[in-house]
């Protein structure tokens, strides 16, 4: 949800739980050992958590976590997310009261506390109502008909089911013909093979090169002293 909220400004208000913290962190902990990779975003830029933090002020984020949390280093973090973001964004545009951090002594998971203050950061940010929130989760199940979008019946567009094809496309199958090969493949396939065999193994080559002429030399010095040795001995017993 971080990354989402940093570049979609329809977000208003971003609460990220017992999933924050630094790049360095995770490495160093090996923590991404003991749960999944849902909690990374496609990195190219080596960016970390509190610069996406900075891309959603000044609009209001709260961060929730557990103090005991061995998966994400709360006590690290939230000094590094107070300077980083806090610090230097929010208060760099005079929003301060839209940044803050709600700890709990409690491990990896949401606790009565995270959620009390959690519900009240939303109603306060997006309801303009402060008043703190005393109810926290009960037994009650709401009913499935509240719950249901579209009367019940998904469109016949969804493409739920099948947005894995549609997000990634998969490349045309090459036609293989009988011959082994490939149809339409390079006429200078076997040049180029050949350049780069000369390439990877070109010492290889070259040793065998020298080893090859050394050996020539050695059978050619080696006929040489056998035929001066038949001569000597024509010679003699003539």
């Amino acid at each position: 949800m971080v990354p989402r909220g940093g570049v979609d400004e329809r977000v208003k208000v971003v609460v990220p739980v017992c999933q924050s913290g630094s790049i360095e962190d995770v490495a160093i902990d090996r923590s991404a050992d003991g749960h999944c990779d849902c909690a990374f975003w496609i990195n190219y830029y080596r960016w970390c958590w509190p610069d996406i933090g900075s891309l959603i002020a000044p609009r209001a984020l709260l961060i929730a976590s557990g103090t005991e949390d061995i998966l994400w280093r709360p006590v690290r973090f939230s000094v590094m997310w107070r300077t980083a973001s806090a610090a230097s964004t929010y208060c760099a545009l005079d929003a301060t009261g839209h940044f803050d951090l709600a700890e709990d002594v409690a491990l990896h998971g949401y606790t009565p506390k995270l959620r009390k203050a959690i519900f009240t950061w939303f109603n306060r940010h997006l309801k303009g109502d402060p008043t703190p929130v005393e109810d926290d989760v009960t037994e009650f199940v709401e009913p499935e008909k509240n719950l249901l979008v579209f009367g019940g019946k998904l469109p016949a567009d969804d493409l739920t089911r099948t947005i894995d094809t549609v997000l990634v496309q998969h490349g045309a199958q090459p036609e293989v013909t009988t011959g082994g090969g490939v149809a339409g493949a390079p006429a200078g396939r076997s040049n180029g093979c050949a350049r780069q065999h000369s390439v990877t193994f070109r010492l290889t080559t070259r040793c065998a090169d020298v080893t090859s002429a050394k050996m020539a030399a050695r059978k050619t010095e080696s006929f040489s002293s056998l035929m001066s040795s038949r001569h000597a001995t024509d010679s003699t017993c003539a």
